[in-house]
């Protein structure tokens, strides 16, 4: 039992990482800017069943200038 209650062995596991609430809106894009969430200088992180699932949501990593292109979907995650 964990704080987000029993895993049912029915249901796959997610992997969750968690992030910072939207409390701040960059101008030009309008989205909001998150940060990961740690704990004791770690990052947060929950493994969950995925029926405890509500909602995905996708990050967009904050790029500047120099973008490496040979980044693909293949080979960069973040």
């Amino acid at each position: 039992d964990d704080a987000h209650g029993p895993v049912n062995d029915d249901f796959p596991l997610a992997y969750i990482e968690w992030f910072t609430p939207f409390n701040q809106l960059e101008k030009i894009s309008g989205m909001y800017i998150v940060h990961r969430s740690s704990r004791a200088q770690r990052r947060n992180t929950t493994v969950v069943s995925v029926e405890h699932l509500i909602r995905n949501y996708h990050l967009m990593a904050k790029a500047g200038a120099n973008i490496d292109h040979t980044w693909t979907t293949d080979n960069v995650l973040e």
